[in-house]
């Protein structure tokens, strides 16, 4: 069973080793789309500062963390493409899986976990963006029911844009 909570100042080390597996497996394959300094120790700690750090657990296992923020994202104003809807969205960045989460068919799982979450808030609109690169989550989010809306611009890169309506 895959559940989320936010995750507490005390799991910021869990919290870094969860992502810093997720990037070493990035490279494993040759998606360098996250560097040796991203995401940054300070960013994760402002993210669950701020309360939109969350951890991802599989039968009480820490698999994964992601940041999921209902404040949008300048970059997805200016959409070289068109979104399938203008409402409130949660936006999911830095969604990475450590060793324990990997391999297990938990994807559906973890994005209906999300989804929840976005339902508890009042927001019926998912939006994410992933890398060129990275082919296995352009892979993923058509099956998880995602559609491809065009380009945004993050840190300089295009990157592929998606949404989901709940």
């Amino acid at each position: 069973m895959v559940h989320i909570r936010l995750a507490k100042e005390e799991e910021l080390d869990l919290s870094m080793n969860l992502l810093i597996e997720a990037r070493n497996y990035l490279h494993s394959y040759g998606n360098y789309q996250w560097d040796d300094n991203y995401p940054t120790r300070d960013l994760i700690k402002n993210d669950i500062e701020k309360h939109v750090g969350y951890l991802i657990f599989h039968n009480e296992t820490p698999i994964g963390y992601f940041c999921g923020d209902f404040e949008g994202d300048p970059c997805y104003q200016d959409i070289r493409g068109q979104w399938l809807s203008n409402q409130p969205y949660l936006v999911v960045h830095r969604l990475g899986l450590g060793d324990a989460g990997r391999d297990k068919g938990l994807a559906t799982s973890i994005f209906q976990a999300i989804e929840t979450i976005a339902l508890e808030h009042g927001v019926h609109s998912f939006r994410l963006d992933t890398d060129r690169r990275n082919l296995k989550m352009q892979h993923l989010l058509p099956k998880c029911g995602f559609t491809f809306c065009g380009y945004v611009v993050f840190a300089g890169d295009d990157k592929l844009a998606y949404e989901k309506l709940l």
